[in-house]
C-alpha cells in the first residue's frame, strides 16, 4: 500500500544543517508543509540529540548523527559522544574528510576520526551515511573500501 500523497515527498534535501538555523521548529514544519524530505546533518555530536527531538514529530525529516571534518580540530574529543549515540543513530553524517587549503592542518586528525567513524558504522551495520569530501575523494573512497 503506498503512502497517501498528502504525506509523499516532493523534493529531496540529502544535507540540511538543522542545527545552523534559527528557528528550527518552523523549518521542520516548512519541510513538512512544502513534502521535502530532509536528512538533517549534525556537524557535532552534541548537537544530535537536541536534533533529533526537534525532528521527533516531523513527518519527512530524519537527523544524522555526524562529526563534521572541518570541526575536527576542536571537537575531535566528541568521538566518545558520537560512539556513544552511534547505536540509536540510523543515519550518519556528516562525516568525511577536507583537505582544503583552511582544514588541511588537521587532515591527519580528520583521517584518524573518519576511520574510527566508519569502523564503528561497518561493525554495527545498517546505517545509511553521508559523506563530506573536499580534494580528498581517493582517500575517502580508500578509507570506506578499507572498512568494508
Amino acid at each position: 500500500m503506498s503512502e497517501p500523497p498528502s504525506k509523499r515527498a516532493r523534493w529531496v534535501d540529502f544535507h540540511c544543517h538543522l542545527d545552523l538555523y534559527s528557528d528550527h521548529a518552523e523549518l521542520i514544519a516548512e519541510c513538512d508543509r512544502e513534502r521535502v524530505a530532509t536528512l538533517a546533518v549534525t556537524t557535532t555530536p552534541k548537537a544530535w540529540e537536541r536534533n533529533r527531538e526537534l525532528a521527533t514529530d516531523a513527518v519527512l525529516v530524519r537527523v544524522a548523527l555526524g562529526l563534521h571534518p572541518q570541526l575536527v580540530a576542536e571537537r575531535e574529543n566528541e568521538l566518545p559522544i558520537f560512539e556513544r549515540y552511534l547505536p540509536d543513530a540510523r543515519y550518519v553524517g556528516e562525516i568525511g574528510l577536507d583537505a582544503g587549503p583552511r582544514f588541511y592542518r588537521s587532515f591527519p586528525a580528520q583521517e584518524r576520526v573518519f576511520e574510527r567513524v566508519l569502523r564503528a558504522c561497518a561493525e554495527q551495520g545498517g546505517k545509511i551515511l553521508t559523506v563530506h569530501s573536499v580534494r580528498a575523494v581517493s582517500k575517502v573512497l580508500n578509507h570506506i573500501e578499507g572498512a568494508l
